[in-house]
């Protein structure tokens, strides 16, 4: 499973929720931990109100912490030039600080020039599927 921005949180999320419905994980410019940035507090305050709990259970980095390692590896691409990585919506150091707490091995690349657009997915896109491809053989 893979996905980007918001898309890449859904993947990392499910990924690790369900790690037996899927061979591989990536994400590109994922929302690492979404109920610690504004749009995801934003967002989950309509969804779960008030409660913390549900919100840590929706939350890619706090889950991955939670479950440990499920994957031999997970491959995260992030332009190095995002704006939203800048302004902290992001949060991809909390996606490391989970995985070495959880002990999954993680390659997170940063994409020196990148933004958030299709550009920096379509230099990347590849690698990603390469990487997916070599899970699976694995498996």
């Amino acid at each position: 499973v893979t996905g980007h921005s918001m898309g890449g949180h859904g993947a990392l999320l499910l990924g690790f929720k369900f790690p037996s419905k899927f061979i591989s994980v990536s994400a590109l410019s994922p929302v690492c931990s979404a109920s610690e940035s504004a749009w995801g507090q934003a967002a989950y305050t309509e969804y779960f109100g008030d409660d913390d709990d549900l919100k840590s259970q929706a939350d890619a980095a706090k889950t991955i912490e939670a479950v440990g390692q499920q994957y031999s590896m997970i491959l995260v691409d992030q332009g190095a030039a995002d704006n939203f990585l800048a302004e902290g919506q992001l949060q991809t150091a909390k996606l490391q600080d989970a995985c070495e707490k959880a002990k999954q091995p993680l390659t997170l690349r940063y994409q020196a020039g990148h933004d958030h657009s299709y550009y920096f997915i379509q230099s990347v896109i590849d690698d990603h599927i390469e990487h997916h491809w070599r899970m699976a053989q694995l498996n």
